[in-house]
């Protein structure tokens, strides 16, 4: 059975608005929500700047499973969660520069599972 999905509402600046929908045209992803989700998926939570700019509010649903380790993390790093939210964003639009992604949305949605630390070296990968 699928975890409850839960809303994280955080900030976004305009440069990674325009990031996003400039990805999301590129690959014709379905939606914002999905390519976020993706990007919290793929991101290595360890290696981050933590500066800021101007941001907009925005609303995601995420599996419980992924907003407790959300939050988890960003209590360890002393950051926010909106913050490793943008790291993620940027870091998985980054790489379709190199590495074009697929479409986003249309597959199965993604899901963060709970990893043994046989079968991965991160937590966040999955």
């Amino acid at each position: 059975m699928a975890n409850k999905t839960k809303p994280i509402t955080f900030s976004i600046d305009s440069e990674t608005i325009e990031a996003i929908e400039a990805f999301k045209g590129r690959t014709n992803s379905e939606s914002t929500s999905a390519i976020i989700r993706a990007a919290i998926e793929r991101y290595d939570f360890e290696e981050m700047d933590t500066s800021t700019a101007e941001a907009k509010q925005v609303s995601l649903r995420v599996d419980s499973i992924v907003r407790d380790k959300l939050k988890s993390v960003a209590k360890s790093q002393g950051v926010s969660i909106g913050f490793l939210l943008r790291e993620c964003i940027m870091s998985f639009i980054a790489e379709d520069q190199s590495d074009p992604q697929p479409r986003v949305g249309k597959s199965p949605i993604l899901t963060m599972e709970v990893s043994d630390s046989k079968k991965h070296s991160h937590p966040w990968q999955i």
